[in-house]
């Protein structure tokens, strides 16, 4: 970190700006990923990877930290495809977890808004995603390896749970 904590400070008979709510909402997410940081990335709780009897991969619902410390809630049963690549009948990939937010609740932009900033919520939708090891992104999450050799079954080896660690220091 190389600034200082800022956050706002409220009065009474203060004018407030939508500046003031997303610099208040920006100062606790900052300290929350802050804190996530240090406590590490991976899958905090369920994520489970499995494969069904016809080959259908499938995450249960769960949470996860990214390596910058944001919080990946999936709520949802998610189902994938995982397929051999052409040619081949093997299966190297992996299940991964990605932080998105996308705009929510549209609404009529009034005069002097944007239109591309007329919404008034953002949805955390994280990207669960099969792909090959080697195109894994700093942002990633991996939940699980799926590997397959010839005609056998795939094979879902889970990546461990974040586990609770004492912190150490003053």
């Amino acid at each position: 970190m190389t600034d200082s904590v800022r956050r706002p400070h409220y009065f009474l008979g203060q004018m407030l700006s939508p500046d003031d709510f997303a610099l208040e909402q920006q100062y606790h997410r900052d300290m929350r990923h802050l804190l996530n940081r240090r406590l590490g990335s991976g899958v905090v709780e369920g994520l489970n990877v499995s494969i069904g009897a016809k080959g259908a991969v499938t995450v249960t619902p769960g949470i996860a930290i990214d390596p910058r410390g944001r919080e990946i809630v999936q709520t949802l049963p998610c189902r994938l495809s995982v397929r051999p690549a052409l040619g081949t009948t093997m299966i190297d990939a992996v299940v991964t977890a990605t932080w998105k937010e996308v705009p929510d609740s549209f609404t009529v932009a009034p005069p002097g808004c944007p239109a591309e900033e007329a919404f008034t919520r953002w949805v955390e939708q994280p990207i669960i995603a099969a792909k090959p090891a080697a195109s894994v992104g700093p942002d990633d999450v991996v939940l699980a390896r799926i590997t397959k050799a010839g005609r056998g079954r795939p094979v879902v080896s889970q990546v461990p749970k974040l586990t609770a660690r004492t912190i150490d220091g003053p």
